[in-house]
This record gives C-alpha cells, sequence and structure tokens, in this order.
C-alpha cells in the first residue's frame, strides 16, 4: 500500500484490495476518509502506427472496456517492473525501450496512491505468449485516437490523461 508518513491516519478497514483510512486532520472537525491502495502502471505502447489496447470485462461499470495495459505494483517492486510485466502478460509484448511520461495522483480527494505513465518502445511480440483469459489485444491505428475517445469507445480517465500528457511531451502521437 502506499503510505504518506506527514499525515497522520489509522486504519478502519481492510482487505486484500484497499485500505479505508481515516485522516485526523487538525484544520477540520470532522475525519477524512481516504482509499489507500497500490499504486497503478498503464503503459502507452505503439507498434508500426498504432496503438495497443486491451479489452476487458469490467464488473464496476458493468461493461467491457478499452483501455491502455496496466496494473497494479505489487509490493516489493518497481513501477518499471510492473510496467514491463503487465506489457507482457496482457499483449506479449516486450519492450527494449520503456521511458516514464509521468506519475500522477489517482484521486486528490480520496484515494493515495499514484499513476505511473509509461511509453513503451521497440516491441517485440513473443511469439510463444499464451493470451490472458478474458483479456483481449486491440490494436488501433493512432489517427483513430480521437475518434475511439469521442465516441466513448475508450472512457478510462487514467488512459485520457496519458494520452493528454503523451501529446504535451510529444506534440504527436506519432512521435512516439
Amino acid at each position: 500500500m502506499n503510505n504518506n508518513d506527514d499525515i497522520p491516519s489509522i486504519v478502519v478497514y481492510c482487505n486484500k484490495w484497499f485500505n479505508i483510512i481515516k485522516i485526523n486532520d487538525v484544520s477540520d472537525d470532522e475525519p477524512h476518509y481516504a482509499l489507500e491502495s497500490l499504486d497503478y502502471v498503464h503503459i502507452l505502447a505503439v507498434v508500426d502506427e498504432k496503438i495497443v489496447f486491451v479489452r476487458q470485462y469490467r464488473p464496476v461499470i458493468r461493461k467491457s472496456s478499452l483501455e491502455l495495459p496496466g496494473g497494479h505494483v505489487e509490493v516489493n517492486q518497481t513501477p518499471e517492473e510492473a510496467a514491463r510485466i503487465e506489457l507482457y502478460e496482457e499483449t506479449g509484448y516486450i519492450s527494449n525501450r520503456l521511458e516514464l511520461l509521468c506519475k500522477l495522483d489517482s484521486d486528490v480527494g480520496r484515494l493515495t496512491n499514484k499513476l505511473w505513465c509509461y511509453i513503451a518502445k521497440d516491441l517485440k511480440r513473443d511469439e510463444f505468449w499464451e493470451r490472458e483469459d478474458g483479456v483481449t489485444v486491440e490494436e488501433h491505428p493512432v489517427h483513430n485516437l480521437n475518434q475511439l475517445v469521442i465516441s466513448g469507445e475508450i472512457i478510462n480517465a487514467y488512459n485520457l490523461a496519458e494520452f493528454f500528457m503523451a501529446r504535451l511531451h510529444n506534440s504527436s502521437l506519432n512521435n512516439i
């Protein structure tokens, strides 16, 4: 879990996915509650001018979602290690150049974890890779990204933030 040692807090509930913490902020009469969970990684992988996506069912929204490969940064794992593992597990791609694009706060009002956004370059697909159950790999041309967002096909806010940051850093996703 992601701890912020300079904020006094206590865990009031925990399970394998998250903790609920109570933050006793001296500037407020009421305590503040937050979810404490593992950091996330997302990987923007582009091969042959196509963005590599995964489609998987998400119980919270009760439908399948088109999103960038990603997952949790497990305990004793660096964000880069997690990004390499998630990219491979979900897509079968191995990146020879994985670059940190940005590190973002997940939700400054309720979540303590960070989102580590990577760009994967020099990709090669492992011919012996076996697809993860429930996850389908899709590759969409970079020039179709705006349409995928406008049409509501891509709805993951973290992915939209990563696309925005990539465009700020590269001016065009074609340069990735």
